[in-house]
C-alpha cells in the first residue's frame, strides 16, 4: 500500500489478525465482474477489538476501501 505494508502501518491489528499470511482474496469477497471490481472486506480478528483498536480498524478500512481492486492481478 503505497510507501509501506499494511503490516507496518497497522502492527497492532496485524498482531491480532486471524490470518497473517493471507492474500487479498482471503480477506473478503469479490462482488460482480468488470473493472474495477467491488470488494467486500471480511477481516477476522482472534478476539473482540478494544475501543481504541476499533479506531485503527476504521483507519485500515478507509485506507483499503480507497484502493483500486483488480481481481485479475496477483497479490
Amino acid at each position: 500500500m503505497g510507501d509501506g505494508s499494511l503490516q507496518g502501518k497497522f502492527p497492532r491489528l496485524f498482531g491480532i489478525s486471524s490470518l497473517k499470511d493471507g492474500t487479498v482474496k482471503d480477506f473478503g469477497l469479490q462482488i460482480g465482474h468488470g473493472t474495477p471490481h467491488t470488494f467486500m472486506w471480511q477481516i477476522s480478528w482472534r478476539r473482540d477489538l478494544f475501543e481504541w483498536e476499533k479506531v485503527l480498524e476504521k483507519q485500515l478500512l478507509e485506507l483499503i476501501n480507497n484502493a483500486l481492486w483488480n481481481g485479475d492481478m496477483p497479490d
